[in-house]
């Protein structure tokens, strides 16, 4: 650390050291440059002693300022957000701030002994802190030693208790130590949710919005057409939808169409996606289905759905539905055309009376026989 007055000594030095040697040459008459030119050296020579001497001040001076330096650096550290911690070149915690210790519950005590970060590491895992599956956590807790030690400036994000997202980050210290920084990021991570959510899910049923049913059936058509795999599509319709609104109400009307989607979310597999498309119109992917399995999905929704009335304040409101069924040929161009298949087989279902499931292509097996149970 350089002596304040340090800052403008050089120039003030020499032009005291100038100004001397020139009254000296006005006053003093000697052998011409002679005097002049020792009196310059030796004027340089005070000013480097001088220099030297405040430059480096006693050890105890400079102890006792460092002591300062880092205590005052300490307590700025205690008001960060974020939490900090200083490791020296063996990896052992020298430093840790108070936001540290209060997300990762570090006791004073345990880190008054300096400990090791895989001891710091070992500590948090016992604690429960970490969010992880047990059987992952051995190879977790090495990462993280690992991304340490070789000082790994890639910002990780862990997950931690009660759905606490910190994003950590590695810095390389002079003389081979680390600083580790902790910024909880749980807001961040939680609005982006929010805001995929708003662009992705239907605010009424919670199913998957029109968009985002592209998104996914792109996906699922890729292999389908790349591996010649089947897939299916089923639209789904509220019957007399109109009438249901003009008779209960608005209300009611939605009420019909969450009671519905929560049906065609129950009768799907874990594989399959169902969309709000429309108004009252659902639409169902069923990647890896021929058509007796999906015909099968189909007719259970349909038989739930007209098993289970809507309860409303006006008494049960009784609902059923026509569905789509159209199966990928070798022929179909893309996922659009099939979608747009299943539509018009929809509008047969309609057509040929409501309350039924139309498909233009024979089974290979029998419709399967389904009670209302099933």
């Amino acid at each position: 650390m350089s002596h304040p007055f340090l800052k403008n000594f050089d120039i003030v030095a020499i032009v005291a050291g100038m100004a001397s040697i020139n009254i000296v040459e006005r006053t003093l008459v000697s052998v011409p440059g002679f005097i002049p030119l020792n009196l310059m050296l030796l004027a340089l020579g005070c000013i480097f002693a001088t220099r030297i001497m405040l430059a480096r001040p006693p050890e105890t001076v400079a102890a006792a300022l460092s002591a300062a330096e880092s205590d005052g650096l300490h307590s700025a550290f205690d008001f960060a957000n974020d939490g900090i911690v200083l490791l020296d070149e063996q990896l052992r915690a020298i430093y840790a701030n108070k936001e540290f210790r209060r997300l990762f519950q570090i006791p004073d005590a345990f880190l008054a002994s300096h400990p090791g970060f895989s001891d710091m590491v070992a500590l948090i895992r016992s604690l429960g802190i970490y969010q992880i599956e047990e059987n992952g956590l051995d190879d977790f807790c090495a990462q993280r030693l690992a991304f340490v030690q070789a000082g790994d400036a890639q910002p990780l994000t862990l997950r931690l208790a009660q759905g606490v997202m910190i994003r950590s980050t590695c810095s390389v210290l002079p003389g081979g130590g680390r600083m580790l920084t902790y910024a909880n990021i749980t807001d961040l991570v939680n609005d982006a949710q929010r805001l995929e959510n708003l662009a992705n899910i239907d605010g009424l049923t919670g199913l998957v919005n029109r968009r985002r049913f592209f998104d996914l059936a792109a996906r699922d058509w890729a292999l389908a057409t790349r591996y010649n795999r089947p897939v299916a599509v089923l639209m789904i319709d509220i019957d007399h939808f109109k009438m249901v609104n003009d008779t209960y109400g608005h209300d009611v009307g939605d009420a019909a169409i969450s009671h519905v989607a929560a049906i065609c979310k129950e009768s799907k597999r874990t594989t399959d996606v169902v969309a709000r498309v429309g108004g009252e119109e659902f639409a169902l992917l069923l990647p890896e289905t021929d058509l007796a399995g999906a015909l099968t999905v189909a007719e259970r929704i349909r038989l739930r759905v007209a098993a289970n009335g809507l309860a409303s304040d006006q008494g049960e409101v009784r609902l059923t539905v026509s569905i789509g069924v159209a199966l990928r040929q070798a022929d179909t161009p893309d996922f659009l055309a099939l979608l747009k298949r299943s539509d018009q087989l929809l509008y047969v279902a309609k057509r040929g009376g409501r309350n039924q499931v139309a498909h233009d292509e024979p089974s290979p097996l029998p419709p399967p026989r389904l009670t209302i149970a099933a």
